[in-house]
């Protein structure tokens, strides 16, 4: 199974262009990997508790960073992710998020709509 992401820049997976947005599929076990990533991350945010959250984090590899993104199309939909998280727009987004009541199958389209 494949799923359609939204993206900045075409990358090598079968992409195709659509209402001036780059379109690309990936296969959902990419998606699901990057996901969990996530997932991980926002834990060890949560497990912070009231620590302060802003210290620098060590830089990872090149190396390091595709042994944890598994394959290349995981790799490719890492450095996506990276580069929109990366854009001005993208902490704005993130303060003006809403959080749901309701986590159960939430997560993607959180993740979705932040990045996007």
């Amino acid at each position: 199974m494949e799923v359609e992401v939204s993206g900045s820049k075409p990358l090598a997976i079968e992409g195709s262009r659509t209402r001036d947005r780059e379109q690309t599929r990936v296969k959902r076990q990419a998606l699901q990997t990057v996901l969990d990533q996530c997932q991980r991350a926002l834990e060890l945010l949560k497990n912070a508790g009231d620590e302060d959250i802003g210290v620098e984090l060590e830089e990872e590899t090149d190396e390091e960073s595709s042994s944890q993104c598994g394959d290349s199309e995981t790799a490719e939909l890492c450095d996506l992710l990276k580069s929109r998280l990366d854009s001005p727009n993208f902490l704005e987004k993130l303060e003006n998020a809403q959080v749901p009541q309701n986590m159960a199958g939430m997560h993607l389209r959180m993740v979705y709509s932040l990045v996007c």
